[in-house]
């Protein structure tokens, strides 16, 4: 397996749009390219979404034991171990940032979508912004993050599918519900025709 360059790290913090929990819901995103690539095609992606609890208790375990394996190297293509990634990470959450539509934007995340069958799990197929977007063999569903509205939406699709996983004990939580980002040109000329 190659590793993945690690560029940049944002964090983003929000309130549980559930309501379920006093504790922020935390949005890791990470700026990563291949070896291969020039560091201007390095995209960035949802690394995490998730509570506090399961950010502290697992995403942060998980990423510094791929950083020890060789998953991860940074931007001067440089193996990084675990704890360097554990302090990186640290200075990303003391700079981190509120989420809202504007900043998810900035760092590429401009529409995102999800499997039908998580869009008929979480329901959204049937909200209005919802659109229908043709991939490979199926289809996925997703709208534009163009309000802190939609943000928010992101939260609450993400979460609830992580309840799903965790209550059907079938896959692993941590990484489950996360969307993959879309460009928001496909999601407009989709909802087009």
């Amino acid at each position: 397996m190659n590793p993945s360059i690690l560029h940049a790290m944002q964090v983003l913090t929000a309130d549980d749009p559930r309501g379920e929990s006093s504790q922020p819901v935390i949005v890791v995103l990470t700026r990563i390219s291949e070896p291969s690539q020039h560091s201007s095609k390095a995209r960035w992606t949802l690394a995490f979404i998730g509570p506090l609890q399961e950010f502290h208790q697992s995403f942060i375990h998980r990423m510094a034991r791929d950083f020890d394996k060789g998953a991860y190297l940074d931007r001067f293509h440089r193996s990084i171990r675990g704890g360097d990634f554990t302090r990186t990470l640290n200075r990303s959450i003391e700079r981190a940032q509120s989420l809202t539509a504007n900043t998810l934007r900035r760092h590429g995340v401009g529409a995102v979508t999800w499997s039908e069958e998580e869009a008929t799990a979480t329901g959204i197929k049937d909200l209005p912004m919802v659109v229908q977007v043709p991939f490979f063999m199926d289809n996925r569903y997703g709208f534009e993050i163009k309000t802190d509205e939609d943000a928010q939406r992101l939260l609450l699709c993400t979460l609830n599918l992580k309840r799903l996983a965790k209550q059907s004990g079938k896959c692993d939580p941590l990484y489950t519900g996360r969307p993959m980002l879309e460009q928001p040109a496909r999601l407009k000329a989709a909802s087009a025709h």
